[in-house]
């Protein structure tokens, strides 16, 4: 095997902060929903540094809050703090999982891949996809960053950005990707006020050879936040495909838009539990410590400064923390060369919709029962009924916690029992709300009747909780709610379940209204 290229970094005397930053994310990056926990050695492996090297970048990032040791089995995880500053773009979280739902449903009905693109800096960050269904598809996936003059979920974005913008993309260069790329300024400042006439944008293989697209404004309460747009090859769209789709797309925004409004008017999230609140440091506190890593330490304290500090000027940050502009407007340079900060283009930084990427595999690690045990006990104080909590476990279910109160008669739900997504309240409350390809895997699984079971699960998104009488027991009943994740995916569902013979119509619609607030409450903690 030939020996890995060797790379700037930690340890190797390297005098490039910004070389050193990248490192630190290409790391970050190698954790995923499918490799949550990873060992030193596995780390190197995956990015061809030595085990060294790669350990001293472990070390720095484990004592930033960026990386967690799990255990005594000596792997590593993406840290709480990192989760933190994925929080705080709560308006991208709660966009995207807005969005889900309608996106599914769109391309269910046009067959193909549906995109949501947002703003990001110059550019354009995919936040989320919905796959079709189709064997060739299309591979833009979420965080991946586009060019604003080419494909239309792009250009309808930069449609109505203002001119300051606009003028920024052009200076910046208009990149040719293929023959049919706008390259001409004039020809690209025309189509732009002829997309924003229209309401849409339409492309065809501007960006990819190949690929054709449709893309409409999603609007929210301060203008535009992002673009409904659809991918697919060129052979595949139809002749009258602007005709056909047009108004599924413009549906599709509005109840987008439909969402964001009735989350904005959710409570405001709350902070995370006191483990994942890392020491809270000013630019300066962190003292170099005779090693090559306090350049980058002194940089991501300033990412960390602007997460307490939010949006802020160059001369808020400056004089809260007592640093010289000069030093300051240097490390958020880099820190916006990474993804990591935006600049609006005037004079106030954020953070940068990368982060939400990196905190990405952490969504699912946040201690479930945790957070959900307060709601389950108020829940079965308020009903005298037992409370269950159930979660995934590969393609069923599993009871994770329970909570009795009140009567003498109670269903009995042990922890740890697993049962079927398709038998009982509590399994279709959750399986109701996965993506679109793990419901169709269950549904083309040897279950029952898959048929009955995708019109149940329509219902059961359509008023957000399920109801079971008798599935796993016959003298059982189960009213089940989803606890949703950001992006509006199943993380979990409490069940309110009781004997057959205490549910009566009117207990049962009770019972309805008191899971779903409880499982709001609890969606709103969730990461």
């Amino acid at each position: 095997m030939p020996e890995a290229k060797q790379k700037p970094g930690i340890g190797r005397g390297s005098s490039s902060t910004a070389a050193m930053l990248t490192k630190a994310l290409d790391l970050l990056h190698t954790f995923n929903e499918d490799h949550f926990q990873m060992t030193v050695s596995q780390l190197a492996a995956a990015s061809g540094e030595p085990s060294s090297t790669m350990y001293r970048y472990v070390k720095f990032l484990s004592q930033q809050g960026l990386l967690e040791e799990s255990g005594t089995d000596h792997t590593y995880r993406p840290g709480l703090r990192l989760l933190n500053l994925a929080r705080a773009l709560k308006t991208q979280l709660k966009l995207a999982a807005a969005a889900i739902m309608p996106m599914e449903q769109v391309s269910r009905q046009c067959g193909e891949t549906v995109l949501l693109t947002v703003p990001y800096g110059n550019q354009v960050m995919c936040l989320e996809r919905v796959e079709s269904g189709q064997r060739l598809r299309i591979s833009y996936e979420p965080g991946m960053v586009l060019p604003y003059h080419a494909a239309g979920p792009s250009k309808v974005l930069l449609s109505y950005q203002p001119k300051a913008t606009v003028d920024a993309v052009i200076a910046s260069g208009l990149r040719r990707f293929t023959d049919a790329t706008i390259t001409d300024p004039e020809v690209l400042a025309k189509q732009l006020e002829q997309i924003r006439g229209a309401g849409y944008a339409t492309s065809v293989g501007e960006l990819d050879r190949g690929i054709g697209g449709l893309a409409v404004p999603v609007f929210g309460r301060t203008g535009v936040v992002g673009a409904l747009g659809l991918a697919a090859p060129v052979e595949r769209l139809p002749a009258r495909y602007v005709e056909d789709w047009l108004e599924l797309f413009h549906s599709g925004s509005r109840a987008i838009q439909q969402q964001i409004s009735q989350r904005e008017n959710a409570q405001p999230d709350q902070s995370l539990p006191s483990q994942a609140q890392a020491a809270s440091n000013t630019i300066q506190e962190q003292q170099d410590e005779g090693t090559g890593d306090g350049g980058l330490a002194r940089v991501l304290n300033v990412l960390f400064a602007l997460h307490e500090t939010g949006a802020a000027s160059l001369g808020e940050l400056a004089s809260r923390h007592q640093v010289p502009a000069t030093t300051l407007r240097r490390h958020l340079q880099l820190l916006c060369d990474a993804g990591l900060v935006s600049h609006d283009g005037g004079r106030r930084y954020r953070l940068g919709l990368r982060i939400l990427e990196l905190a990405r595999p952490l969504f699912k690690l946040v201690d479930i029962v945790h957070i959900a045990l307060p709601a389950m006990r108020e829940l079965s104080n308020s009903t005298r009924e037992t409370v269950v909590l159930s979660g995934i476990a590969g393609d069923r279910v599993v009871c994770l916690e329970r909570v009795d109160r009140g009567y003498g008669l109670r269903s009995a739900y042990d922890r740890g029992t697993v049962f079927p997504f398709y038998a009982g309240a509590l399994g279709k409350a959750i399986l109701a709300f996965q993506r679109q390809e793990n419901i169709e895997r269950i549904l083309n699984a040897r279950i029952p009747d898959p048929q009955q079971l995708k019109a149940e699960l329509c219902g059961i998104r359509a008023v957000g909780c399920a109801v079971s009488l008798g599935e796993h027991d016959s003298g059982v009943g189960e009213i089940a709610a989803p606890v949703l994740d950001p992006f509006g995916y199943a993380r979990a569902a409490l069940t309110v379940a009781a004997p057959r013979s205490r549910l009566n119509p009117e207990r049962i619609q009770e019972l309805k209204t008191l899971v779903v607030l409880a499982a709001e409450s609890v969606s709103r903690f969730v990461c």
